[in-house]
């Protein structure tokens, strides 16, 4: 599917390389996609009755950025996760 050898993917790539490997193929589906995008909107813009732009008119993953709402830990949770997890220094 993205140019890899299975063997390969299999036996020598950990879980951020094999990541990696499908955000660079991602990535190059760009321009195809943003030149299907284009032709769409074009070929269908005289028979739209309200006006979009080819953005609105098909939406791509890449053209909006996901807010994350991560909030920082407060002290008390730190340690918490401390204790659950045994981080703690001894002596």
């Amino acid at each position: 599917m993205i140019g890899i050898d299975r063997d390969t993917v299999l036996r020598n790539m950990c879980a951020r390389d094999i990541q990696s490997a499908f955000k660079a193929y991602e990535f190059s589906q760009r321009e195809s996609w943003e030149q299907t995008r284009i032709l769409a909107f074009n070929t269908a813009a005289p028979y739209l009755k309200k006006e979009v732009n080819a953005k609105s008119f098909l939406p791509l993953p890449w053209d909006t950025k996901i807010k994350a709402d991560v909030k920082p830990h407060t002290r008390e949770e730190f340690e918490k996760l401390k204790k659950l997890y045994k981080l703690e220094k001894n002596g």
